[in-house]
């Protein structure tokens, strides 16, 4: 796709550069302008038409977690006034979604970051661990890994299931702290409870993605010697350990019991991403 301009009723999109593709073959990802607003998006558009349903799928659970949070946002607000969850961080924002005839009827979705103007802020887990072979301290994957409980909570409570827990749909913005979701196009709703297995699986694949960006093994049980005398590292890893072995099935009490490690080494301040090189 060239430099073009897609229009949707009062909206202008100007496309710009292909950033990503999905790894099924199912979308195409370019950043896009809006002519006036400083600001950028991603315009994800089916590769082909039968890859639609894909992205009415992704833009479904994007409305329904906007809705949900709203709700929850808005109760908490009433019992805690001027505080906030903040579960609107952890998923894109569905700017718009619309069928592009001039591109085939092929399905587009607009997306937006909260708070994020720029969307290279944004870098997939898998890159900082594949591309930039770099690992993270504890402390910084403390929030990394607190920060994807949260999102499963949130999930647990509307009975999705997201199937796409991993370092490849997992974007973190350093800086403000943000971990995000990205791809909800493999989410499915549990008709009942969230079946024990699928809970620990999905709690289990948010630790293995935090264990990889530390720089551990999981198969040898190990993490990078160089933290090792932290007053932190053997309880800590051991419960990262655990919930990869499928020890915890309830996202909530996971993330009150993970808080309970982590409040006892590090206070809850800023802390800036701190990386290595994987070869330390």
């Amino acid at each position: 796709m060239k430099a073009i301009t897609l229009s949707h009723e009062d909206r202008v999109y100007e496309v710009a550069k292909l950033v990503g593709e999905d790894s099924h073959g199912r979308y195409r990802l370019y950043r896009c302008r809006v002519p006036g607003v400083d600001r950028e998006y991603l315009l994800q558009i089916a590769s082909e038409f039968k890859h639609n349903g894909s992205l009415d799928k992704a833009a479904f659970f994007l409305r329904e977690l906007k809705r949900v949070a709203d709700e929850l946002e808005a109760e908490y607000n009433r019992l805690e006034p001027g505080k906030m969850l903040n579960y609107h961080l952890s998923f894109p924002e569905l700017v718009d979604s619309f069928v592009c005839e001039e591109q085939g009827n092929r399905r587009v979705n607009v997306l937006a970051f909260r708070n994020v103007d720029v969307i290279k802020r944004l870098v997939p887990i898998a890159n900082i661990v594949e591309i930039d072979a770099l690992r993270c301290d504890l402390r910084s994957s403390a929030w990394v890994m607190g920060k994807l409980l949260k999102i499963l909570v949130l999930t647990q409570s509307m009975k999705v299931v997201i199937n796409q827990v991993n370092g490849a749909n997992t974007l973190l913005d350093a800086d403000q702290h943000y971990v995000v979701i990205f791809d909800w196009a493999d989410s499915e709703i549990q008709s009942g409870e969230i079946l024990a297995a699928v809970a620990r699986r999905e709690i289990g694949n948010a630790a293995f993605t935090v264990i990889d960006l530390l720089g551990g093994d999981y198969k040898t049980r190990t993490f990078p010697e160089d933290e090792s005398e932290s007053a932190a590292y053997a309880e800590y890893t051991a419960f990262l350990l655990g919930m990869a072995d499928g020890h915890h099935k309830d996202a909530a009490k996971a993330h009150r019991d993970f808080y309970a490690v982590v409040d006892k080494y590090w206070s809850r301040e800023f802390y800036p991403f701190t990386t290595h090189p994987r070869s330390r």
